[in-house]
């Protein structure tokens, strides 16, 4: 069985043995509400990676965006090329 990794699944997990055993030592329960706490920070840092991410690739595609056009010939400088929007 896998360890679970989700805030939900930590919750389940602690349903389950409470129902198996009524009766969780204190300590139990103090070790149960770490591992939510853990659980949560995780899937906190996960949606934070996550548009950080997104955000990078934005500022990626931004800046690649900004670049001149070729519009000079390299084996003919002489020559400009013109290009038309409806070619």
């Amino acid at each position: 069985q896998r360890t679970p990794t989700s805030i939900r699944a930590l919750r389940g997990l602690i349903k389950q043995a409470s129902q198996r055993h009524r009766r969780l030592s204190v300590d139990i329960k103090k070790i149960l509400r770490a591992g939510e706490n853990i659980a949560l920070d995780r899937e906190v840092l996960l949606i934070e990676n996550k548009n950080l991410q997104t955000a990078l690739n934005n500022e990626r595609r931004r800046r690649k965006r900004g670049k001149r056009m070729g519009l000079l010939n390299p084996s003919n400088p002489s020559l400009a090329q013109f290009f038309s929007p409806t070619k």
